[in-house]
């Protein structure tokens, strides 16, 4: 007769035309149970159910780790890893995006009291001055509509946050979902009244890691680029060739614009 015991998934085999002593609370299981077992190793495993040792034939499950770009296929009685999360199949990249979110950071601001001329707007380190820089809407949600459309000019905005106007508040958001930056406060001087609602969490996850890896990719690319361009450039002033080196500042003004569209890009995708 053949007996299994099974402690914590670890399992002992025993068998009486063998050993003289059978260990306490093992099962007894069939010589065809056994047989089955031992012809494909890694692929059952005995597990107790209702005092019994069942045979069970394992499947494959996944591990997904490192915010979901690392995925390891491995036989369903593994113990799943700190950090990790476990799928019965493959993962998609919608089961990877829900497993790991990605959180953008989020403040609202709401007007309360239109701005009048003159009037200055603190926000996201900016200073707006009403009638100069914005024009004062006739109602407040035109104002706001002007704020939004002024922020939105900008590069150092359009390349941090995401500026939305909605009525009467002002929507402010990360670009970068889960990149770490807290949408801050703002400030009013004159008649302009504004409330800073409180920010979201910034939560780093599957989409952010994968635009950041994008992301590095683009900026090593540009460096390499860009280093190629500054010998150019000094080769070209050693010879006293004002023309070539001014064609290669050109140049690298053009990479530049071209590395901001396109990060830019990987942020809206």
């Amino acid at each position: 007769m053949k007996y299994v015991t099974i402690t914590n998934g670890s399992l002992g085999f025993y068998d009486t035309e063998i050993h003289t002593t059978i260990p306490s609370g093992a099962y007894e299981i069939t010589d065809a149970d056994y047989t089955t077992f031992f012809s494909d190793q890694g692929k059952y495993t005995f597990e107790a159910q209702d005092s019994k040792a069942v045979l069970v034939e394992l499947t494959t499950v996944y591990f997904a780790s490192d915010y979901g770009m690392t995925v390891v296929p491995a036989r369903s009685n593994t113990a799943t890893p700190n950090g990790a999360v476990k799928f019965t199949s493959q993962p998609t990249e919608s089961d990877l995006i829900a497993a790991f979110p990605s959180v953008a950071s989020t403040r609202t601001f709401t007007v309360t009291t239109n701005a009048v001329t003159g009037d200055t707007l603190t926000i996201l380190g900016q200073v707006l001055t009403f009638g100069t820089t914005v024009p004062v809407g006739d109602t407040i949600e035109t104002t706001v509509a002007n704020i939004a459309t002024y922020l939105n000019t900008l590069k150092v905005i359009t390349g941090n946050y995401k500026v939305v106007a909605n009525e009467s508040s002002l929507v402010v958001s990360e670009a970068f979902a889960g990149g770490g930056i807290v949408v801050p406060d703002a400030t009013t001087m004159g008649t302009l009244k504004m409330t800073s609602g409180t920010a979201t969490e910034s939560v780093w996850g599957y989409t952010t890691q994968l635009k950041h890896e994008q992301r590095v990719a683009l900026e090593t690319s540009a460096d390499t680029i860009r280093d190629t361009y500054c010998k150019n450039y000094i080769v070209a002033m050693a010879k006293g060739d004002t023309t070539g080196a001014q064609a290669v500042l050109d140049s690298i003004t053009a990479l530049n614009d071209n590395l901001y569209k396109a990060m830019e890009a990987i942020n809206n995708g």
